[in-house]
This record gives C-alpha cells, structure tokens and sequence, in this order.
C-alpha cells in the first residue's frame, strides 16, 4: 500500500473527488470548489490517494497543525472495503504523519454503523473522547452543527480537547468560539 499527496491536476483526483462524494453526505463535506481550494493552494491540508500496485484504492484528507494531525475525511472504494485495506491505509497514514498524534471527528454511536467505525478506530489505537461534547461545524450556512465525537491516537489526551477542538474549529472550519 502506497500514500501519495495528490492535488486537482493529478489524473486520480477524479477516483478521490468521486468517492468522496459518493461517501459522504453533504453535511459532512464542503463545498466542491473549496475542496479543491484547499487540495492544490493550502500548505496545511493534504489530500492523500492510496493506491494498492498502482490501483487507488482510497483516499485520507488531513490537516497538519504544529502538535497534532487531523483527519477530515477517509474512504475506501467500495471494490475493496471489508477486505482488511482499511487498517492497512490507517497504518499508512500513521507512517506517513511520523506517529505524531492524530485526531478524528467519528459519528456519535447511536446506530450499529457508527458503533463499527468507532470499533475499528479502537482496534488501530485511537481513544474516543466521548466525556467531550463536540458540534461539527455545519460547512453550508444554512446546515446545523452536528454532534460528534473526536478520537485521538498518539501522546493527546482529553486534557488537550479544548486546544484541539478550538484549532480544528479555526483552521478547518472557520468558525470561531
């Protein structure tokens, strides 16, 4: 499995673009033109395709802030999903970061879907902070914030939530406390 920082002129950004779109609703996802924005002009997102003896197989969006990771978005294509490729992305990624901390926003676990996305941050390392309320900034104007958790894997603790949240908030967000 190989990582590889793509932008918009790379011919797999369409494979990412499309899963992405297909993988998350679109209260979950910001507009298509500041996706792009962000993947060829702003030096702390990175738009990674994962690609399996050439083939993509997924894509990772993160945003690299001076003390921790964080990670926006994650898909695998549906060809390779429940096939084990999601961990071994997952470890990629961890690779490419250099093991420094990383955080996620995961579903509150209120269905069996979200329960097994949180099982499978659990079984890779990752600490759900769920004694820590967290609203997903809406990425249209006229959405609502949504309740969510974060995760962390590496040297973070709910002690950090706040610092956390507030850059997450600011960088990725725009939104300000």
């Amino acid at each position: 499995m190989t990582l590889r920082s793509i932008h918009t002129s790379d011919p797999a950004f369409s494979f990412v673009e499309q899963l992405w779109l297909d993988a998350f609703p679109h209260c979950e996802r910001r507009p298509l033109f500041d996706q792009r924005h962000n993947t060829d002009h702003n030096p702390a997102f990175h738009c990674l395709l994962a690609e399996n003896d050439g083939q993509p197989v997924g894509f990772f969006t993160c945003w690299q802030f001076e003390d921790f990771w964080y990670g926006e978005h994650f898909a695998v294509s549906p060809l390779y999903r429940n096939h084990g490729y999601g961990a071994v992305i997952m470890g990629a990624v961890l690779d490419y970061i250099g093991h420094r901390p990383l955080v996620l926003e995961v579903e509150v676990p209120d269905n069996e879907l979200a329960q097994r996305r949180i099982g499978f941050y659990r079984r890779l390392g990752f600490v759900l902070w769920d004694e820590c309320p967290y609203l997903q900034p809406p990425y249209h104007p006229d959405d609502e914030p949504l309740p969510m958790f974060l995760m962390a894997h590496g040297n973070l603790s709910t002690a950090d939530f706040s610092a956390v949240r507030n850059r997450i908030y600011r960088e990725v967000y725009s939104y300000f406390l």
